[in-house]
């Protein structure tokens, strides 16, 4: 089940941040922590139905007209079982508006593979260089990000458009 994120759940959450995440992409705990009192930013909650255990989480930016992925990862013990494309899913279907994401360009098997997952679950490619939400501040996206977005009704202007009037 998804359910809000509650203050209790920051610890397993940046657990399983520093077992997904290369140590350049992750942030420090206090980094995390601070994101908690911004408005919006929101974190999701994936947990086992029965032990209520966190199995994964999604933290968004979410703006007005889109939401933006920040980090998104399923605990090593739960990968490989679909637990990552249901939230996914579910979660396209609760922000009903646009999404979208960065992954590591296509130079090695892993990011394939993860860029792979999210055009299986409905996202598209952006052409050319995007829109860094980094922590709530919009900068130009660094080199050696790929883009994506969940709507392929978006042309890439309608993408930074919608990104930079919210």
């Amino acid at each position: 089940m998804i359910r809000d994120f509650v203050p209790e759940d920051f610890d397993r959450v940046f657990e399983i941040i520093e077992e997904s995440f290369p140590r350049d992409e992750r942030g420090t705990y206090e980094e995390h922590k601070k994101l908690l009192s911004d408005p919006a930013y929101k974190i999701y909650i994936l947990a086992d139905d029965e032990s209520r255990a966190i199995k994964g989480f999604m933290s968004i930016w979410d703006l007005e007209k889109a939401a933006h992925i920040d980090h998104f990862a399923v605990a090593p013990e739960f990968r490989n079982g679909g637990n990552g494309g249901k939230m996914l899913r579910d979660m396209i279907k609760h922000l009903d508006k646009m999404i979208t994401l960065e992954a590591e360009p296509p130079e090695n098997e892993m990011a394939v593979r993860r860029i792979g997952f999210y055009k299986r679950n409905g996202f598209f490619l952006n052409d050319g260089a995007g829109t860094d939400l980094d922590h709530g501040n919009r900068r130009a996206l660094t080199l050696g990000v790929v883009n994506l977005r969940h709507s392929d009704l978006l042309t890439d202007q309608t993408f930074h458009d919608t990104l930079l009037s919210d």
